[in-house]
């Protein structure tokens, strides 16, 4: 069966809308009002709006519809001269009363406390069924018992096109073959149907089964199966491929079945191609690509990448400050390509740049500071871990010794720090040392041999315990020549790193024979002496000045060390607090090193301190001397004075320990002993070490004779 082409429809429906078929519709019309009246037998009366919308019946001159619901009434009229007139418009209202014989009528909203339905006579509804068809076809509405009836179509949309034929539905494979009363037999309806019955009708699509097929066009590879060609496998069959996965172009052969032929009637053989094209893939992009060092992996942002078809090189993260490239390539270039028709590897960069290094890091400042004797350089917070500072005085010559200064000035650092994904950190500060005011210090003369010239003592003046050197300051002397008391006035040098304040002191100038230099009554424990001149002894005696009037009564002086050993009687108290100092040591020996003044006729009185340190030596008892030749033995002295522990530098050479002090009281020799692995000595080499070390004790003890002293010396007052 042939199908009816669309330009057939709409010439059909243009033929309805003509000049003939107006005036037949009128008489149409005219015929209805006659007949239909009493074959609905419908009174004028009140009816109830609450049909849903879109819902459509015949009223008769007279009926009133009377608004039940919230919603908008909605009325439109058909008049005798329809449907020319038809668009007069909906009539929105409370209530509507029909002034025309009869009326088509749409109502807007629905009462859902009021379900009951307007009932109409002689309106029917018929139905489609498609029967395994396709098309949009919408029920339509017939007036019956009409000699001249036609089968009047209403669509639900009132438009100029309101009067169509029949529904033409669409079947794959099959030809349209009308519109029964039956699913299967029946009888036909046409346009020109007049139906007498007075109930609602379904129609039903019959079809003529034929070889057919569809080309599945526009097919891009998926990963799955895919099917080319469709076809009717009842009527048709089919060689070839017309189904494949992967991209490419394919062929089938197509015959009509036994009893079957094509839509033209023919039954030849058709081959048919189709294809599979690539599936296209959007190339990948990168965004946030210009990153700046943070100390952490970082990564662009990657949109469109898909890792099951496509494979990722390069470098997608990463740390340190550099330029970078990420790669894309496709898995599959059979049956992909990319959006730009190419199936070459793609690629996109992205970075990662230097940032300054902060102040949290690394921060230099300006200093200044007052004068103390110490280096000094400009302020410097943090550091630079992994990374190189440079420094300059001039900002040319530049090392990684950061430029420190003493002496007051002032003074430009530059600096020049680098370190990896940052930029330099390059400038300079400025060091400021002031001069220092100094109004509180310690002046230290030692006593003078009366020689009957005129004496200038070297002075020392201490800024705490640091000596101030004698560019500072300028000396004048008054009665200087004379056995007595000297004078002296420190004054302030310009230009120095001090502003010393003025300050008056004395100094003793002692006649010489009134002071006496002795041996102990009782030899030294450990054959301790004094390793100095008597004469450099008594100068660094602090002599009262009521030594001095003794001296000038005729009174001598006598003075002397005096060292014994206490291992046995050391108070307890003193020695916890030695104890508590020897940490990984272990304790030698307890020594009381006293020094003694005598004022003939008089009681010896200890010195406690003297002016200038003392240089003193002691045996080291023969059972602390190590023998092992694997073992090697460091000494050291601890001080207790004024109860306080501190250590003093001591020399060791062979069995004889010498140490400088200026305090006097108890004393420990402690011990630590190292295990070596090898003895470098071997053969004669330990023969003769042993002999030398013999010969340098004995020289040593010829040596410490000399302090033997038997002169005596005299100290006179003399009135100033």
């Amino acid at each position: 069966m042939k199908k009816e082409s669309n330009s057939s429809k709409k010439k059909k429906l243009i033929n309805l809308h003509s000049t003939k078929s107006k005036q037949a519709f009128i008489m149409l019309i005219v015929m209805l009002v006659q007949i239909f009246m009493p074959i609905m037998k419908v009174e004028a009366q009140e009816y109830i709006s609450d049909f849903h919308n879109l819902d459509y019946c015949i009223l008769k001159k007279g009926d009133k519809i009377v608004k039940n619901s919230n919603k908008k009434l909605s009325v439109n009229e058909i008049f005798t001269n329809y449907p020319s007139d038809h668009n007069k418009g909906y009539v929105e209202c409370n209530e509507y009363t029909i002034t025309t014989d009869y009326a088509l009528l749409k109502y807007a909203g629905y009462d859902t406390d009021n379900p009951e339905k307007l009932k109409v006579t002689a309106l029917y509804k018929i139905s489609f069924d498609m029967n395994g068809g396709q098309g949009a076809i919408d029920y339509r509405i017939i007036w019956n018992n009409s000699p001249y009836s036609y089968l009047f179509l209403y669509t639900k949309t009132l438009n100029s096109a309101n009067y169509i034929g029949l529904p033409t539905p669409e079947r794959e494979g099959y030809e349209f073959d009308g519109w029964y009363t039956e699913a299967v037999g029946g009888t036909k309806v046409t346009n020109n149907t007049t139906f007498n019955n007075a109930s609602n009708t379904t129609l039903y699509a019959h079809w003529t089964a034929m070889a057919s097929y569809t080309i599945n066009e526009n097919l891009t590879y998926n990963g799955a199966e895919q099917t080319g060609i469709t076809y009717n496998s009842d009527t048709t069959n089919i060689t070839g491929t017309y189904k494949a996965t992967n991209v490419g172009d394919y062929t089938a052969t197509l015959t009509p079945k036994d009893g079957y032929t094509w839509s033209d009637g023919t039954i030849d053989a058709k081959e048919v191609t189709w294809s599979i094209s690539k599936q296209s893939l959007t190339i990948p992009t990168l965004s946030n690509t210009a990153k700046s060092f943070t100390d952490s992996e970082q990564s662009p942002t990657i949109t469109g990448y898909d890792e099951n078809t496509m494979t990722q090189t390069g470098t997608a993260s990463a740390k340190d400050v550099g330029n970078y490239t990420i790669k894309w390539s496709l898995k599959d270039t059979d049956n992909y390509k990319w959006n730009d028709n190419t199936i070459t590897e793609k690629s996109a960069n992205w970075s990662i740049g230097t940032v300054d290094i902060p102040d949290s890091m690394i921060k230099f400042e300006d200093n200044e500071v007052t004068y103390d004797g110490d280096e000094h350089s400009i302020k410097i917070t943090g550091n630079l871990p992994g990374g190189t500072i440079e420094y300059s005085t001039d900002g040319v010559n530049y090392s990684d010794t950061l430029p420190t200064f003493t002496d007051v000035g002032e003074y430009t650092i530059y600096y020049r720090a680098s370190k990896s994904n940052y930029n330099d950190k390059v400038g300079s500060n400025t060091l400021k040392i002031n001069q220092k005011v100094l109004t509180e210090y310690t002046i230290i003369i030692e006593n003078q041999v009366y020689t009957g010239e005129e004496i200038k003592p070297t002075i020392i003046i201490k800024d705490g315990d640091r000596i101030v050197p004698s560019t500072e300051y300028e000396l004048e002397f008054e009665d200087n020549i004379g056995p007595g008391t000297g004078k002296v006035v420190v004054k302030n040098k310009d230009g120095g790193n001090y502003i010393i304040s003025t300050k008056n002191t004395t100094f003793m100038i002692i006649d010489p024979g009134k002071v006496e230099f002795i041996d102990p009554t009782t030899p030294n424990s450990n054959n301790a002496k004094v390793i100095e001149s008597a004469d450099e002894v008594i100068a660094k005696i602090d002599f009262t000045d009521e030594d001095l009037d003794k001296i000038n009564q005729g009174k001598n002086i006598d003075v002397y060390l005096e060292v014994k050993d206490i291992n046995n009687s050391i108070s307890s108290s003193d020695k916890s607090k030695i104890e508590e100092k020897l940490g990984n040591d272990k304790l030698g020996l307890y020594l009381d090193v006293s020094l003694f003044k005598k004022v003939e006729g008089e009681e010896a009185t200890k010195i406690t301190e003297t002016k200038t340190p003392i240089t003193i030596s002691f045996e080291i008892p023969e059972e602390l001397i190590n023998k092992d030749s694997n073992v090697e033995r460091t000494f050291k002295v601890l001080r207790l004075h004024d109860g306080n522990v501190e250590e003093i530098e001591v020399k060791v050479n062979g069995n004889i320990a010498t140490f400088e002090t200026d305090k006097f009281s108890t004393y420990a020799l402690t011990y630590n002993d190292i295990i070596t692995t090898s003895n470098p000595h071997t053969g004669d080499n330990i023969g003769t070490s042993f002999v030398m070390l013999i010969i340098s004790s004995l020289g040593l003890i010829s040596t410490l004779g000399y302090i033997v002293i038997s002169n005596k010396r005299k100290l006179v007052k003399t009135n100033n």
